[in-house]
């Protein structure tokens, strides 16, 4: 069997709404107003109606939209401030970027979630924030960690980088938290192309100060108040991230049947399936299997034509970036998933018959 699927196909994404992108994109040209104009203005209002936010706030990137609500809520140089070991880098990268300390919590051994109940153990230090982490689509479990954060007088800021389109008993992702910040970096279930991020709240003072934080510290009198950033979506990826906001629910339902697929026929392989946590809706920005024999399995696939890849590879706690913070602290679970974790291919290239063939494959390569 020699297929040829690749693990992410950014021409096949444009493809799809090449026409509707083309024509955003030569109305901004035309526009000539290329920062904070209509586009983002409309985005902004188009993805706070899609979450059911009072506010969005477009930024330049999702590391920016952490940095900018770490800010936003007051956090200053030392703090310390709670997220996983299992995430991208960009993750204790924005932490780092406005002077505060990231500290881990392991994760939970099914859903590769947060902890709560590691996340009580480690609030014994003082902790100003807390960022779960909603890995690969899937809503990481708050009831417990927004009355832990409460009682410490912590905030919550949801990292839902992957979870565009993600539902927590109805509820859209980003909702429950303090803020909810978005990444849609060209892989992800809302991808530009290009870098984008926004931040979504129901609080009237997080929302002026995130507006006022992205671009210098302006008040309306373009009076610098305090040091800020200049960080800021442009027109062009506004304008292309709406045409994209009208197919998500579309290529989300997509990647549930492929999901689908994938669990049913890989039930009795031996590998660790995604468990769902109840309520939810999973974004499926990656479906993710474990598998002790990572490195034999990938080369075999990609022997036949199916790409593949790791999220993530490397535990945070253990970079050298990252590991002072933590004392030499151990992350069990969060490191035995970095040596077992595969994402199998999960986006709109991927056909249904594609999936089952690539369950096809990876029976044949276990067998």
């Amino acid at each position: 069997m020699t297929l040829q699927i690749p693990f992410f196909d950014g021409r096949a994404v444009f493809r799809e709404i090449e026409d509707r992108v083309l024509q955003a994109v030569q109305r901004v040209l035309r526009s000539g107003q290329f920062i904070l104009g209509a586009e983002v203005l409309a985005f902004e209002q188009a993805f706070a109606t899609l979450t059911g936010a009072r506010f969005a706030i477009a930024v330049a990137s999702g590391t920016d939209a952490l940095s900018l609500s770490l800010r936003a809520a007051g956090l200053a140089a030392g703090d310390r401030v709670l997220t996983v070991p299992n995430t991208a880098p960009a993750t204790a990268a924005a932490i780092q970027a406005v002077g505060c300390r990231p500290i881990f919590a392991d994760v939970h051994p099914d859903t590769l979630l947060i902890c709560p109940e590691h996340v009580e153990q480690q609030m014994q230090a003082e902790v100003r924030a807390i960022i779960p982490v909603h890995l690969y689509g899937q809503p990481a479990p708050l009831n417990h960690i927004i009355a832990l954060a409460k009682n410490a007088g912590a905030v919550v800021i949801e990292d839902c980088s992957h979870a565009a389109g993600a539902f927590d008993h109805g509820l859209h992702a980003g909702r429950r938290g303090d803020i909810g910040c978005f990444s849609f970096y060209p892989t992800k279930p809302l991808g530009g192309m290009g870098d984008g991020g926004i931040c979504i709240t129901d609080s009237d003072h997080l929302a002026a100060r995130l507006r006022m934080l992205r671009m210098y510290g302006f008040n309306e009198h373009r009076i610098c108040m305090e040091p800020g950033f200049n960080s800021r979506l442009d027109e062009l990826q506004a304008a292309i991230l709406h045409e994209r906001l009208h197919v998500l629910e579309q290529q989300q339902q997509h990647r549930q049947r492929l999901a689908e697929r994938y669990t049913k026929g890989l039930q009795k392989t031996g590998l660790r399936i995604p468990l769902l946590r109840s309520g939810i809706t999973h974004a499926w920005h990656q479906f993710v299997v474990r598998v002790p024999q990572r490195k034999q399995l990938m080369k075999a696939l990609q022997q036949m034509g199916i790409g593949t890849a790791v999220h993530y590879e490397h535990s945070l706690h253990l970079m050298p970036a990252f590991a002072a913070s933590n004392g030499g602290q151990r992350f069990p679970q969060a490191e035995r998933a970095a040596a077992e974790v595969l994402s199998l291919p999960c986006s709109r290239h991927v056909s249904e018959a594609d999936a089952d063939q690539i369950v096809e494959a990876v029976i044949t390569c276990l067998s």
